[in-house]
């Protein structure tokens, strides 16, 4: 790096003034000019670097060397004075890490991102690792914690106030999530340990209490839900159950299929009973001789009576304040009454489901941590931050490389200064723009 600096400065010397090498040095201003027609070696150029080095050697020893005591009486003062008042204090960083529960993301974490005014895009979950980094930077919280630590007072903030007394939490909290472990590291940096530490760890009970007023609130609207959807089964399961009662009311019956076979049972027995008083009426026609024969005309009436039953059962009539339905009616009273029973059942069915989840969320209503803190901050006793030594290596390096860049430019100055054509062409264009500006004047 050293030798590339020399020949980059005895490059820009070149080129300065001028492309032939004997129209800018002669043999008696500059010892190491080269004689016209000649070009030096690699190793000649080397050595002439060195000894231009060489030649400003105490310069070079003296800045560095001033740049380093400099640099190390900075470092020592600045841990020697107290922190608030030291220019260059040691920082110390408290940092607590924190465990997402297995079963946390997905919607609720979707709903709190959208309520924070974070576009969530893809149908995938959440995690509330986001919603963290998210919620560390809203205003609020941060208010919560600018009033909680007295921060305005502690750095004497006067003017724009809660702007800047937010940016004084925000540049020291940091927040990192890792995806794959599910861990998130919160960290506050400061002057004072005792802070940091106290500061980390406010961070995260805050944290969790915002967490948990989200969470308790998505839960008491979820039981709500669940409660109303319950009562509107409940007026629905009523409406059906009010609604079969009245069928069975009207109809006289309880169940389609069970009157259906009593009407059968009922038309048959009739029935045999017609055959059985049209036989006796044949026998007593075939036997009796009276004209008019009361036996006869009994068992005539007995087999209209019989007939007048048929038809009624088979036509349906209404008796008692009851009515009986006809057998043509009997296949769409039956399918009415399945789908009565049908939309009853399922009714049933989901008021059965629900009132399963509504005790489940009456059960797990206390809502559970969305964070288990694996590590809470503790008062660091080591700082983590300024390597001094890394800033005196810095500074020395680069008083180093400084002051041999200036002693190329001094090797410079001093050549054109030595060489009487140069000088005389500096004075002359100093006096012509000199000149033009006065006569620009």
């Amino acid at each position: 790096m050293l030798f590339t600096a020399a020949m980059l400065l005895h490059t820009i010397q070149a080129v300065g003034t001028g492309s032939d090498s004997t129209s800018y040095h002669s043999p008696e201003s500059d010892p190491h000019s080269v004689p016209p027609g000649q070009e030096r070696t690699l190793v000649e150029s080397v050595l002439v670097q060195l000894s231009i080095l060489l030649r400003y050697k105490w310069l070079i020893i003296g800045l560095t060397t001033l740049a380093a005591v400099g640099v190390l009486a900075f470092s020592i003062v600045s841990l020697v004075l107290p922190p608030a008042e030291s220019p260059l204090p040691n920082y110390y960083e408290a940092s607590a890490t924190l465990l997402i529960s297995e079963d946390a993301g997905g919607s609720s974490a979707r709903s709190m991102l959208s309520a924070l005014g974070v576009t969530v895009s893809g149908g995938g979950t959440m995690d509330y690792g986001q919603v963290a980094q998210q919620v560390v930077r809203t205003r609020t919280f941060l208010d919560q914690l600018v009033e909680e630590h007295n921060i305005i007072d502690r750095y004497e903030i006067e003017e724009e106030v809660r702007t800047r007394s937010r940016e004084v939490i925000l540049n020291s909290t940091t927040v990192n999530y890792q995806p794959q472990t599910r861990m998130i590291t919160v960290s506050y940096r400061h002057i004072d340990p005792e802070f940091a530490c106290r500061m980390t760890n406010s961070t995260v009970n805050h944290l969790q209490e915002w967490f948990l007023a989200r969470g308790g609130l998505t839960r008491q609207r979820e039981l709500q839900s669940l409660e109303s959807r319950i009562l509107e089964v409940e007026e629905e399961i009523a409406r059906l159950e009010a609604e079969i009662q009245t069928f069975q009311r009207e109809h006289g019956f309880l169940d389609v299929a069970e009157i259906a076979e009593r009407q059968s049972t009922m038309i048959s027995g009739l029935q045999a009973q017609l055959v059985e008083l049209e036989v006796r009426i044949r026998n007593q026609q075939r036997f009796s001789r009276i004209e008019d024969d009361p036996a006869l005309a009994r068992l005539r009436a007995e087999r209209n009576n019989v007939v007048g039953l048929i038809n009624d059962i088979e036509n349906g009539y209404a008796a008692g304040g009851r009515a009986m339905p006809s057998r043509n009616e009997l296949p769409e009273l039956a399918r009415e009454f399945r789908r009565l029973q049908t939309d009853l059942e399922i009714q049933l069915r989901i008021y059965q489901a629900i009132s399963e989840q509504y005790e489940v969320a009456r059960l797990t209503a206390e809502s559970e941590p969305v964070f288990a803190v694996l590590e809470p901050a503790e008062v660091p006793d080591q700082k983590s931050g300024p390597s001094r030594a890394e800033l005196s290596m810095t500074v020395t390096g680069m008083a180093f490389v400084g002051s041999i860049v200036l002693a190329y430019i001094i090797h410079f100055l001093r050549g054109i200064w030595a060489d009487p054509t140069k000088k005389t062409l500096i004075s002359e264009s100093l006096r012509g723009g000199g000149s033009r500006k006065s006569e620009a004047e």
